[in-house]
């Protein structure tokens, strides 16, 4: 596939300020966007290729070098749509080199969704399924940050994108055949919300495998720990299980080691821990091990459903079922058990479950609330399980 490669930063700042002139097309002002990047050895992700293709041309960016502020006038432009596949971890890139996410996007993961191929599907399936083409995976593993790169890797990028821009206005016009466009606002808007890619110090704890097994003072000492450790990560620019693996968190919790030698003990605590880090890592133990216990972190409460409850979401599970197939869509499209559990604990409570929001109320939400609230009841009709109004 033929593309322009840019690698001065002349060149990519004259096409940044072109492209924000973009012309109008028939599905109004779009591009598609698709990144290569590494984090095997770092903390952030390293931009190695930024692929973008218009209705003029397929563009090959190399970042490396480039001051790559011209981009974000680009993004943060509300009239271009910019179009992502699991875009996840494009726009974290990008949030980290602007401070902020790309305005108007569209990702056809979720579109594919809302269209009923399931959750989750992966693009080479999704070319597939959509345009017919099948994409190579013979340079899924190039490393994209050596130069030069190799004319291989770079057909494969520019296939890639290519690809992610006819998807976009074939997707649209299924979501527009079905009236289901407006489903996807909530969870572009989720996919765009700065607080989904900031650093919440006080949650980390609970992304350390094996924390359900802490209990007391040993999560107050796991908070405090963790939190070096991301700090540190951080500085060092390097991945969190280089620093410290989460088994050795564990066992730190769990041991509480009132010296330096106590902790550098534990089995697989690395050696190349500096001293003065050593010295913050004890006196964040320390910190956990006097933390007040209303201070404490506490593990959610979530109790087994009770018989009376487990017949309750059973129930429910089926009002889904009848629900996805009425939408001709897969289940786990509207929600999964875990959602009707969660349904079920709030029954008697003021949190909102995520099958009560959006599109997915309008298509799910309704009938289960309808029949929890006696509105509604299941009833066979032609060996059909059907939901019908009681007025």
């Amino acid at each position: 596939m033929p593309y322009h490669y840019i690698s001065t930063q002349s060149e990519f700042d004259a096409y940044c300020t072109e492209l924000n002139k973009q012309r109008s097309q028939d599905f109004g002002n779009y591009i598609a966007l698709d990144t290569e990047f590494m984090r095997d050895k770092s903390y952030y992700s390293k931009l190695a290729l930024l692929q973008i293709c218009s209705q003029t041309e397929i563009t090959l960016i190399d970042p490396l070098g480039l001051d790559m502020q011209p981009l974000s006038a680009l993004l943060s432009n509300p009239e271009i749509t910019k179009i992502f596949h699991a875009g996840t971890q494009d726009i974290e890139i990008f949030y980290n080199l602007f401070d902020k996410t790309p305005q108007n996007v569209f990702d056809t993961q979720i579109a594919a969704t809302a269209l009923g191929m399931g959750n989750q599907i992966g693009y080479a399936d999704l070319v597939k399924r959509i345009i017919g083409k099948s994409l190579s995976k013979s340079h899924t593993r190039t490393n994209w940050l050596d130069r030069p790169l190799k004319p291989g890797p770079l057909e494969y990028a520019a296939d890639d994108v290519i690809y992610l821009y006819e998807l976009y206005p074939a997707l649209c016009t299924q979501l527009d055949k079905l009236n289901r466009q407006h489903w996807l606002a909530d969870d572009f808007n989720k996919l765009t919300d700065p607080a989904h890619y900031q650093i919440n110090f006080d949650t980390l704890w609970r992304r350390v495998k094996g924390h359900q097994r802490l209990r007391g003072v040993q999560l107050a000492i796991l908070d405090e720990i963790v939190r070096w450790r991301e700090t540190l990560a951080i500085q060092k620019d390097r991945p969190r299980k280089f620093i410290l693996k989460d088994e050795v968190l564990l066992d730190l919790a769990r041991q509480k080691p009132d010296t330096i030698n106590k902790c550098t003990e534990i089995r697989y605590f690395p050696k190349n821990i500096g001293p003065e880090s050593l010295k913050e890592l004890l006196q964040s133990i320390n910190n956990g091990v006097k933390k007040p216990q209303q201070d404490w972190p506490s593990l959610p409460d979530f109790q087994k459903l009770s018989k009376h409850q487990e017949a309750i979401a059973d129930t429910l599970m089926a009002i889904m079922k009848w629900a996805a197939a009425k939408n001709n869509i897969s289940t786990d499209t509207l929600g999964t058990r875990k959602d009707i559990d969660y349904l079920v604990r709030q029954l008697e409570s003021d949190n909102q479950s995520p099958l009560l929001e959006g599109w997915r109320y309008e298509n799910v939400g309704c009938h289960l609330q309808d029949f929890l609230d006696g509105k509604a009841s299941l009833h066979i009709k032609d060996s059909t399980l059907e939901l019908m109004s009681n007025n």
